[in-house]
């Protein structure tokens, strides 16, 4: 991770619906001066209780998400977080716990490498890895010392990412041995013992409650026979291990009344965002503006608001008719 220049960070502040990761990670104010005077906690808390990501763009890569699914043979799941999601713990950052960005939506998310570990994970240690088969095809074979006799899987796992903006908090882990766990041993005083004092460190967390898409698909038209069974594992695994980092202290479990489920259908909000995006306008298509207003009075009252808002944050002033611009600053 590379820093912008130093005196960005004296102009940087957060803007909503912008590229919250961006923003995290290359304005961060510390990148400028020592890291041990840097407020770590406050930095996190500049985040925490917020939403990011635009809703539109979040609708939109789901919608094309799951008509890539549907063409493939696939399978489109989608989960709500259990419990606070971490995720890209590992990564470099001053507050020395990193985040995992989506480099495009600039949303927490799960590299669909992370996916394949869970599902394998589970099916190789907790009961289901006596379906050989059903592993081989599912998950590849490892070549042998003569990198001979190597076969990739039959199955595709997408990132997981969420469909609708997501609500970010601040989470402070406590490591109670931190001198235990850094120190070579060769001092008594850093054995583990009820004297080391714990340092409180901050993490940025997905909070419960937010909608993640999961994405399978077949290799080839033969894998599509074992998809169903690998949407089980997934589906296993989510509830009962978890994804993420710290996973056996509760973190990243997740939940769904239907388990494994047909592709996302949005809220209308979402929809509306959706439609909006894909009709492109600007000052040169002013006179379609008319079915703006017939779609925000389209939808339900308590997201009319909502909708006006996101038009209005999408068509300057120049580019909206008198009539809309009348409407959307009643």
């Amino acid at each position: 991770m590379i820093p912008l220049y130093q005196g960005a960070n004296d102009h940087a502040a957060f803007v909503s619906q912008s590229n919250a990761g961006l923003w995290y990670d290359k304005f961060c104010s510390s990148w400028s001066y020592d890291f041990t005077k840097f407020e770590k906690n406050d930095w996190v808390k500049r985040l925490h209780g917020r939403k990011v990501g635009s809703p539109g763009l979040l609708a939109e890569h789901a919608a094309r998400r799951s008509a890539l699914a549907a063409a493939c043979g696939g399978m489109t799941l989608e989960w709500k977080t259990a419990s606070r999601f971490l995720t890209g713990l590992g990564r470099d950052h001053p507050v020395e716990n990193g985040f995992a960005w989506h480099h495009l939506l600039g949303v927490p998310y799960l590299p669909g490498s992370g996916v394949k570990g869970v599902i394998r994970n589970w099916a190789e240690a907790w009961g289901a890895a006596e379906d050989a088969a059903l592993c081989d095809a599912a998950f590849g074979i490892e070549t042998d010392r003569n990198d001979s006799g190597g076969k990739a899987g039959e199955i595709l796992f997408l990132d997981a990412l969420p469909v609708a903006p997501v609500l970010l908090e601040g989470e402070v882990m406590t490591p109670h041995l931190g001198g235990y766990y850094l120190a070579s041993l060769q001092n008594p005083a850093d054995l583990p013992g009820e004297w080391h004092a714990p340092v409180p460190i901050p993490v940025l967390a997905t909070a419960a409650g937010q909608a993640f898409q999961f994405c399978l698909l077949p290799r080839t038209p033969e894998a599509a026979e074992v998809l169903p069974k690998v949407a089980t594992l997934l589906a296993e695994a989510l509830q009962m291990i978890g994804a993420g980092a710290k996973t056996a202290s509760g973190y990243g479990r997740f939940a769904s009344d239907a388990g494994v489920s047909a592709p996302v259908q949005a809220d209308p909000m979402e929809e509306f965002c959706r439609w909006f995006e894909a009709q492109k306008f600007s000052a040169s298509n002013k006179g379609s503006q008319h079915a703006i207003i017939e779609k925000v009075e389209a939808l339900p009252e308590d997201i009319r608001p909502e909708a006006r808002e996101f038009v209005a944050t999408r068509l300057k002033r120049k580019e909206r008719t008198d009539k809309l611009h009348a409407y959307l600053t009643q």
